[in-house]
């Protein structure tokens, strides 16, 4: 049985990668690609223009910090290659992940909120 998660993580120094909707588009291309090859499902992705915060079905027994440490790795490298103004990135995410079970519920805002304003400030 699958178990529901929420996942968010930032860009380094909060930049907004995702301002623009190639950089989505190219984003959620290889999103559902690593997500597939994992036998993850992905009914909610909200992407910022300085994170992702994903609403995912992982299988039971896998870690949500691995499978978001997957998707970090899988995009970081092609990202920064195919978005020159990206290329001076030493990386494209921050090591931190924020993970819970269950979606995202209306409470959730405050933390979310504070998660991205601790990833300003490292």
């Amino acid at each position: 049985m699958p178990v529901t998660y929420t996942i968010i993580f930032a860009t380094q120094r909060r930049r907004k990668v995702f301002d623009a909707q190639e950089t989505r588009t190219v984003f959620m291309r290889i999103l559902d690609r690593t997500a597939a090859g994992q036998g993850v499902t992905i009914p909610h992705a909200r992407i910022r223009p300085d994170g992702v915060i994903l609403e995912c079905c992982l299988p039971e027994g896998k870690d949500p910090e691995s499978f978001a440490a997957a998707v970090k790795q899988a995009t970081s490298a092609p990202i920064r290659l195919e978005f020159r103004r990206f290329s001076r990135m030493p990386a494209l995410w921050t090591r931190q992940t924020w993970a819970r079970v269950g979606p995202i519920a209306e409470q959730d805002e405050k933390e979310i909120r504070r998660f991205f304003d601790m990833q300003k400030s490292r």
